[in-house]
Protein backbone atom coordinates (compact mmCIF):
# COMPACT_ATOMS: atom_id res chain seq x y z
CA UNK A 1 0.00 0.00 0.00
CA UNK A 2 2.78 2.47 0.89
CA UNK A 3 4.38 2.45 -2.61
CA UNK A 4 0.98 3.00 -4.22
CA UNK A 5 0.34 6.00 -1.96
CA UNK A 6 3.72 7.49 -2.89
CA UNK A 7 3.08 7.03 -6.60
CA UNK A 8 -0.43 8.50 -6.35
CA UNK A 9 0.86 11.56 -4.49
CA UNK A 10 3.68 12.07 -6.99
CA UNK A 11 1.20 11.97 -9.86
CA UNK A 12 -1.08 14.43 -8.05
CA UNK A 13 1.75 16.94 -7.70
CA UNK A 14 2.92 16.42 -11.28
CA UNK A 15 -0.50 17.37 -12.64
CA UNK A 16 -0.83 20.37 -10.32
CA UNK A 17 -3.48 19.13 -7.91
CA UNK A 18 -3.82 21.34 -4.84
CA UNK A 19 -2.83 18.73 -2.27
CA UNK A 20 -0.26 18.50 0.49
CA UNK A 21 2.45 16.01 1.30
CA UNK A 22 1.98 15.19 4.98
CA UNK A 23 -0.86 12.83 4.14
CA UNK A 24 1.58 10.69 2.21
CA UNK A 25 4.02 10.55 5.10
CA UNK A 26 1.28 9.61 7.54
CA UNK A 27 -0.42 7.16 5.18
CA UNK A 28 2.91 5.45 4.53
CA UNK A 29 4.14 5.39 8.13
CA UNK A 30 0.96 3.91 9.60
CA UNK A 31 0.70 0.94 7.14
CA UNK A 32 4.41 0.24 7.63
CA UNK A 33 3.90 0.21 11.39
CA UNK A 34 0.88 -2.04 10.91
CA UNK A 35 3.02 -4.51 8.97
CA UNK A 36 5.60 -4.37 11.76
CA UNK A 37 2.92 -5.23 14.31
CA UNK A 38 2.18 -8.43 12.40
CA UNK A 39 5.70 -9.72 13.02
CA UNK A 40 5.04 -10.23 16.72
CA UNK A 41 2.17 -10.91 19.05
CA UNK A 42 1.00 -7.38 19.70
CA UNK A 43 -2.13 -7.03 21.78
CA UNK A 44 -4.71 -4.45 20.58
CA UNK A 45 -3.57 -1.83 23.10
CA UNK A 46 0.11 -2.09 22.14
CA UNK A 47 -0.75 -2.10 18.46
CA UNK A 48 -2.78 1.09 18.87
CA UNK A 49 0.17 2.79 20.58
CA UNK A 50 2.47 1.67 17.76
CA UNK A 51 0.16 3.09 15.08
CA UNK A 52 -0.27 6.33 17.04
CA UNK A 53 3.51 6.67 17.28
CA UNK A 54 3.81 6.16 13.53
CA UNK A 55 1.27 8.93 13.01
CA UNK A 56 3.37 11.28 15.15
CA UNK A 57 6.58 10.36 13.35
CA UNK A 58 5.06 11.00 9.93
CA UNK A 59 3.78 14.45 10.91
CA UNK A 60 7.01 15.49 12.65
CA UNK A 61 9.27 14.38 9.80
CA UNK A 62 7.36 16.40 7.18
CA UNK A 63 7.12 19.72 9.02
CA UNK A 64 10.15 19.60 11.31
CA UNK A 65 7.96 19.97 14.41
CA UNK A 66 8.68 16.99 16.70
CA UNK A 67 6.75 18.24 19.74
CA UNK A 68 3.73 19.15 17.64
CA UNK A 69 4.03 15.77 15.94
CA UNK A 70 3.91 14.04 19.31
CA UNK A 71 0.80 15.98 20.33
CA UNK A 72 -0.86 15.51 16.95
CA UNK A 73 -0.77 11.74 17.33
CA UNK A 74 -2.22 12.02 20.84
CA UNK A 75 -4.99 14.48 19.97
CA UNK A 76 -6.24 13.53 16.56
CA UNK A 77 -7.94 10.16 17.24
CA UNK A 78 -10.70 11.60 19.43
CA UNK A 79 -11.99 15.13 19.69
CA UNK A 80 -11.37 16.45 23.20
CA UNK A 81 -9.67 13.34 24.54
CA UNK A 82 -5.93 12.75 24.20
CA UNK A 83 -4.36 9.28 24.49
CA UNK A 84 -1.66 9.95 27.06
CA UNK A 85 -0.76 6.28 27.35
CA UNK A 86 1.13 6.79 24.07
CA UNK A 87 2.90 9.97 25.24
CA UNK A 88 6.45 8.63 25.53
CA UNK A 89 6.34 6.42 22.40
CA UNK A 90 4.97 9.36 20.39
CA UNK A 91 7.71 11.66 21.68
CA UNK A 92 10.45 9.18 20.81
CA UNK A 93 9.04 8.42 17.36
CA UNK A 94 8.60 12.13 16.57
CA UNK A 95 12.16 12.99 17.56
CA UNK A 96 13.63 10.03 15.70
CA UNK A 97 11.47 10.63 12.62
CA UNK A 98 12.50 14.28 12.45
CA UNK A 99 16.20 13.48 12.87
CA UNK A 100 16.06 10.78 10.20
CA UNK A 101 14.41 13.22 7.79
CA UNK A 102 17.11 15.82 8.49
CA UNK A 103 19.86 13.22 8.07
CA UNK A 104 18.42 12.31 4.67
CA UNK A 105 18.64 15.94 3.57
CA UNK A 106 15.13 17.22 4.24
CA UNK A 107 14.88 21.01 4.43
CA UNK A 108 12.15 22.57 6.55
CA UNK A 109 10.80 26.04 5.86
CA UNK A 110 11.43 28.92 8.24
CA UNK A 111 9.34 32.08 8.49
CA UNK A 112 9.94 35.60 9.77
CA UNK A 113 6.68 37.08 10.99
CA UNK A 114 8.16 40.48 11.80
CA UNK A 115 6.89 42.75 14.57
CA UNK A 116 4.76 41.31 17.38
CA UNK A 117 2.86 44.02 19.29
CA UNK A 118 2.47 43.90 23.08
CA UNK A 119 -0.66 42.36 24.53
CA UNK A 120 -3.48 44.75 25.36
CA UNK A 121 -7.27 44.75 25.28
CA UNK A 122 -7.55 45.71 21.61
CA UNK A 123 -4.96 43.22 20.43
CA UNK A 124 -6.69 40.41 22.33
CA UNK A 125 -10.04 41.45 20.83
CA UNK A 126 -8.52 41.51 17.33
CA UNK A 127 -6.94 38.09 17.87
CA UNK A 128 -10.27 36.70 19.07
CA UNK A 129 -12.11 38.01 16.02
CA UNK A 130 -9.42 36.51 13.81
CA UNK A 131 -9.83 33.18 15.62
CA UNK A 132 -13.56 33.21 14.90
CA UNK A 133 -12.85 33.78 11.21
CA UNK A 134 -10.31 30.94 11.18
CA UNK A 135 -12.82 28.59 12.80
CA UNK A 136 -15.54 29.48 10.30
CA UNK A 137 -13.07 28.99 7.44
CA UNK A 138 -12.08 25.58 8.84
CA UNK A 139 -15.70 24.48 9.21
CA UNK A 140 -16.51 25.68 5.69
CA UNK A 141 -13.55 23.76 4.29
CA UNK A 142 -14.47 20.51 6.06
CA UNK A 143 -18.15 20.62 5.16
CA UNK A 144 -17.43 21.61 1.56
CA UNK A 145 -14.97 18.76 1.15
CA UNK A 146 -17.39 16.19 2.57
CA UNK A 147 -20.27 17.47 0.45
CA UNK A 148 -18.14 17.51 -2.70
CA UNK A 149 -16.80 14.01 -2.03
CA UNK A 150 -20.30 12.62 -1.48
CA UNK A 151 -21.60 14.37 -4.59
CA UNK A 152 -18.78 12.95 -6.70
CA UNK A 153 -19.42 9.48 -5.29
CA UNK A 154 -23.09 9.72 -6.25
CA UNK A 155 -22.55 11.27 -9.67
CA UNK A 156 -19.47 9.28 -10.72
CA UNK A 157 -19.74 5.70 -9.39
CA UNK A 158 -16.53 4.59 -11.14
CA UNK A 159 -13.80 5.82 -8.81
CA UNK A 160 -11.01 5.92 -11.40
CA UNK A 161 -12.85 8.63 -13.38
CA UNK A 162 -13.14 11.05 -10.47
CA UNK A 163 -9.53 12.34 -10.50
CA UNK A 164 -9.81 12.86 -14.26
CA UNK A 165 -12.86 15.06 -13.77
CA UNK A 166 -11.24 16.85 -10.84
CA UNK A 167 -8.07 17.49 -12.82
CA UNK A 168 -10.03 18.96 -15.72
CA UNK A 169 -11.98 21.25 -13.37
CA UNK A 170 -8.80 22.44 -11.63
CA UNK A 171 -7.07 23.16 -14.95
CA UNK A 172 -10.12 25.03 -16.25
CA UNK A 173 -10.27 27.13 -13.09
CA UNK A 174 -6.58 27.93 -13.40
CA UNK A 175 -7.07 28.93 -17.03
CA UNK A 176 -10.03 31.15 -16.17
CA UNK A 177 -8.03 32.83 -13.41
CA UNK A 178 -5.00 33.18 -15.66
CA UNK A 179 -2.55 31.90 -13.05
CA UNK A 180 -1.02 28.71 -11.70
CA UNK A 181 -0.40 30.07 -8.20
CA UNK A 182 -3.19 27.94 -6.72
CA UNK A 183 -1.80 24.65 -8.05
CA UNK A 184 0.32 22.27 -5.99
CA UNK A 185 1.45 22.92 -2.43
CA UNK A 186 1.26 26.71 -2.74
CA UNK A 187 4.39 27.38 -0.68
CA UNK A 188 5.17 30.67 -2.50
CA UNK A 189 1.79 31.94 -1.32
CA UNK A 190 2.83 31.33 2.29
CA UNK A 191 6.01 33.33 1.76
CA UNK A 192 4.00 36.17 0.22
CA UNK A 193 1.55 36.14 3.13
CA UNK A 194 4.40 36.92 5.53
CA UNK A 195 6.05 39.61 3.41
CA UNK A 196 3.39 41.64 1.57
CA UNK A 197 -0.37 42.14 1.19
CA UNK A 198 -2.11 39.41 -0.80
CA UNK A 199 -5.41 39.50 -2.67
CA UNK A 200 -8.44 39.15 -0.41
CA UNK A 201 -9.83 36.21 -2.40
CA UNK A 202 -6.63 34.13 -2.46
CA UNK A 203 -7.58 32.09 0.60
CA UNK A 204 -10.98 31.16 -0.86
CA UNK A 205 -9.56 30.19 -4.25
CA UNK A 206 -6.84 28.05 -2.67
CA UNK A 207 -9.41 26.39 -0.45
CA UNK A 208 -11.68 25.74 -3.43
CA UNK A 209 -8.86 24.17 -5.45
CA UNK A 210 -7.96 21.96 -2.50
CA UNK A 211 -11.54 20.83 -1.91
CA UNK A 212 -11.94 19.88 -5.58
CA UNK A 213 -8.59 18.07 -5.71
CA UNK A 214 -9.13 16.02 -2.55
CA UNK A 215 -12.82 15.32 -3.06
CA UNK A 216 -12.19 13.93 -6.54
CA UNK A 217 -9.61 11.43 -5.32
CA UNK A 218 -6.18 13.04 -5.59
CA UNK A 219 -3.79 11.89 -2.86
CA UNK A 220 -1.44 14.00 -0.77
CA UNK A 221 -3.07 15.58 2.22
CA UNK A 222 -4.88 18.64 3.50
CA UNK A 223 -2.46 20.20 5.95
CA UNK A 224 -0.13 22.25 3.73
CA UNK A 225 -3.01 23.67 1.63
CA UNK A 226 -4.76 24.54 4.90
CA UNK A 227 -1.61 26.32 6.06
CA UNK A 228 -1.71 28.33 2.82
CA UNK A 229 -5.42 29.07 3.18
CA UNK A 230 -4.99 30.17 6.78
CA UNK A 231 -1.92 32.32 6.15
CA UNK A 232 -3.52 34.15 3.23
CA UNK A 233 -6.78 34.61 5.16
CA UNK A 234 -4.86 36.07 8.10
CA UNK A 235 -2.96 38.39 5.79
CA UNK A 236 -6.20 39.58 4.18
CA UNK A 237 -7.69 40.35 7.61
CA UNK A 238 -4.92 42.88 8.16
CA UNK A 239 -7.19 45.33 6.33
CA UNK A 240 -9.69 45.31 9.20
CA UNK A 241 -7.79 44.23 12.32
CA UNK A 242 -5.24 46.25 14.26
CA UNK A 243 -2.51 43.62 14.02
CA UNK A 244 0.47 43.27 11.63
CA UNK A 245 -0.16 41.16 8.55
CA UNK A 246 2.79 38.87 9.29
CA UNK A 247 1.43 38.10 12.75
CA UNK A 248 -2.08 37.50 11.41
CA UNK A 249 -0.63 35.21 8.73
CA UNK A 250 1.10 33.12 11.42
CA UNK A 251 -2.14 32.97 13.42
CA UNK A 252 -4.11 31.86 10.38
CA UNK A 253 -1.40 29.36 9.45
CA UNK A 254 -2.06 27.33 12.60
CA UNK A 255 -5.56 28.57 13.45
CA UNK A 256 -7.38 27.16 10.43
CA UNK A 257 -5.58 23.85 10.85
CA UNK A 258 -6.53 23.75 14.55
CA UNK A 259 -10.20 24.09 13.65
CA UNK A 260 -10.16 21.62 10.76
CA UNK A 261 -8.11 18.94 12.53
CA UNK A 262 -9.60 19.35 16.03
CA UNK A 263 -6.03 19.33 17.35
CA UNK A 264 -5.61 22.80 18.93
CA UNK A 265 -2.70 21.99 21.25
CA UNK A 266 -0.63 20.39 18.49
CA UNK A 267 -1.40 23.35 16.22
CA UNK A 268 -0.38 25.84 18.92
CA UNK A 269 2.92 24.06 19.59
CA UNK A 270 3.57 23.80 15.84
CA UNK A 271 3.22 27.57 15.70
CA UNK A 272 5.82 28.01 18.43
CA UNK A 273 8.21 25.57 16.73
CA UNK A 274 7.81 27.35 13.39
CA UNK A 275 7.55 31.01 14.46
CA UNK A 276 9.21 31.14 17.87
CA UNK A 277 7.76 32.12 21.24
CA UNK A 278 7.19 35.80 20.38
CA UNK A 279 3.58 35.40 19.17
CA UNK A 280 2.78 32.74 21.79
CA UNK A 281 -0.33 34.43 23.22
CA UNK A 282 -1.70 35.33 19.79
CA UNK A 283 -1.19 31.78 18.51
CA UNK A 284 -2.95 30.36 21.56
CA UNK A 285 -5.96 32.63 21.09
CA UNK A 286 -6.19 31.83 17.38
CA UNK A 287 -6.02 28.06 17.90
CA UNK A 288 -8.40 27.85 20.86
CA UNK A 289 -11.05 30.18 19.44
CA UNK A 290 -10.88 28.52 16.02
CA UNK A 291 -11.22 25.09 17.63
CA UNK A 292 -14.41 26.08 19.45
CA UNK A 293 -15.90 27.84 16.41
CA UNK A 294 -15.33 25.03 13.90
CA UNK A 295 -17.87 22.46 15.11
CA UNK A 296 -17.30 18.86 16.15
CA UNK A 297 -16.84 17.50 12.63
CA UNK A 298 -13.22 17.53 11.44
CA UNK A 299 -11.44 16.78 8.20
CA UNK A 300 -10.44 13.27 9.32
CA UNK A 301 -13.41 10.97 8.79
CA UNK A 302 -12.07 8.33 11.18
CA UNK A 303 -11.87 10.84 14.03
CA UNK A 304 -14.28 10.08 16.87
CA UNK A 305 -15.91 12.60 19.21
CA UNK A 306 -14.53 11.85 22.67
CA UNK A 307 -15.85 15.01 24.33
CA UNK A 308 -18.04 17.70 22.83
CA UNK A 309 -16.43 21.12 22.56
CA UNK A 310 -19.23 22.95 24.37
CA UNK A 311 -18.75 22.01 28.06
CA UNK A 312 -22.32 22.90 29.10
CA UNK A 313 -25.65 21.76 27.75
CA UNK A 314 -27.52 24.57 26.05
CA UNK A 315 -31.27 24.22 25.40
CA UNK A 316 -30.83 25.20 21.74
CA UNK A 317 -27.63 23.27 21.07
CA UNK A 318 -27.67 20.43 18.55
CA UNK A 319 -24.81 18.04 19.17
CA UNK A 320 -23.53 15.15 17.14
CA UNK A 321 -23.49 11.75 18.87
CA UNK A 322 -20.35 10.49 20.50
CA UNK A 323 -18.39 7.75 18.83
CA UNK A 324 -15.81 5.54 20.37
CA UNK A 325 -15.08 4.75 24.01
Amino acid sequence: MAPMILVATTVAHLVGASVGREGTAVQMSVPLADQLSRLGRWNPHSRRILLTSALSAGFASVFGTPIAGMLFGLEVRRVGRANYDALLPCLISSLVGNEVALALGAKHATYDIGYVPPIDLWSVLSATLAGVAFGVAAMTFVRSMRWCAKSMSDLVPVQVFRPVIGGVVVVLLGSLLGTDRFFGLGLPMITEAFTKPVAIGDFALKGLMTVISLATGFRGGEVTPLFVTGATLGNAMGIWLALPRGLLASMGFVGVFAGASNAPIASFIAGIELFGSGPLVYLAIACVVSYYCSGNVGMYTAQAVGEHKVPVTLPFAVKSPKRGP
